[in-house]
């Protein structure tokens, strides 16, 4: 699905549901929920559930027009999996809202991880 700033492509898979979207420029894009200026944003949910999110290329991320993930400056990369409760963000200061933790059902509030890499967002 094609919108005004951003290339949505959508798989679903028996009770999940993989989101990928990709901005078409550097300026901010919506999609149905979802609002952010992120080059690339990917997102795993099941059962009404965000599993799984990575986001590159961005300074926020909100979903219904309320923010839930923001960083000081442009990032490298955010991720977040429900697997194993791994937040990794580049840069390390990467601030989670109250939103984030009940959209994915209890993940921490902030990450501060210090040269962590990620097996699913490297750096670029």
């Amino acid at each position: 699905m094609r919108h005004a700033a951003v290339q949505v492509y959508e798989f679903v898979e028996d009770s999940a549901n993989h989101g990928f979207c990709f901005a078409l420029d550097k300026r901010p894009w919506k999609f149905g929920p979802w609002f952010s200026d992120a080059e690339f944003l990917y997102c795993r949910i099941e059962e009404q559930k965000l599993i799984h999110l990575v986001m590159v290329g961005g300074t926020y991320l909100a979903w219904q027009r309320q923010e839930m993930l923001k960083a000081p400056g442009p990032s490298a990369f955010f991720e977040w999996r429900k697997q194993d409760e791994v937040l990794r963000a580049e840069p390390h200061r990467f601030s989670v809202s109250a939103l984030f933790r009940n959209l994915t059902g209890g993940a921490p509030l902030s990450a501060d991880n210090s040269n962590i890499s990620s097996t699913y967002a490297e750096k670029p």
